[in-house]
């Protein structure tokens, strides 16, 4: 006999998988950040950094300020300039310091404008 649950993980990435009555599982998520972390901290951290490269190339218009979220980057990854962020995503990547960056930006509550891309 089975019974139903539910197992989410939403950290640095992020899974979801549930198990119904009958013995069926279906998952989302869980796929690693290249693919599919949606809603993880790395995923966040992403986006907001992605918002700010697409905003300064004209492809995107945020629906809010992205200052606060730039000046976070800024101080965080300990940079002078935004390109020097490719730094820290190519050359010395390290998923759970490019996720820690969502937890700066809740404690300033500027997560939402990054959601919004």
């Amino acid at each position: 006999m089975h019974s139903g649950g539910v197992v989410l993980i939403s950290g640095t990435g992020s899974s979801c998988r549930v198990l119904l009555d009958d013995g069926r599982v279906f998952g989302v998520g869980g796929w690693g950040h290249v693919i599919g972390d949606g809603g993880s901290a790395f995923w966040i951290a992403i986006r907001a950094i992605r918002l700010i490269f697409d905003e300064d190339d004209g492809m995107e218009t945020p629906h809010e300020s992205t200052a606060l979220i730039r000046k976070l980057m800024l101080e965080h990854f300990k940079i002078e300039d935004k390109v020097d962020i490719l730094e820290h995503l190519y050359n010395k990547f390290k998923k759970s310091h490019i996720a820690s960056f969502t937890k700066v930006m809740a404690q300033r509550k500027c997560v939402k404008a990054a959601k919004h891309k």
